[in-house]
């Protein structure tokens, strides 16, 4: 990805799991808007927000895990296009 354009978006970090984590993915989880900057006057949602990878239903984290959501369009448009490949199975059915 390219870092200026990362750079120029609004994002949220978490490094750990704290109460305001819980509070973004327990909003997340009952289906609230998405958390945008507090003072925000145009009301927008962060575009990228990143932190630890938690358990469905339960304040448990993944240790060693982190996960990305990109919220936005323009978070979307900074993202290098897929690498898409066809992968036919040999002659013994496998793929390789």
């Amino acid at each position: 990805m390219n870092r200026d354009q990362i750079a120029a978006l609004e994002c949220l970090s978490f490094v750990r799991a704290s109460s305001d984590y819980w509070d973004l993915v327990s909003d997340c989880r009952i289906g609230f808007a998405p958390h945008q900057r507090q003072g925000n006057a145009s009301g927008s949602a962060y575009d990228v927000v990143y932190g630890p990878v938690s358990l469905w239903a339960q304040q448990l984290i993944i240790h060693d895990a982190d996960q990305v959501s990109f919220h936005t369009a323009k978070a979307v448009a900074a993202l290098p296009p897929p690498n898409v490949y066809d992968v036919a199975p040999s002659s013994n059915g496998l793929f390789p």
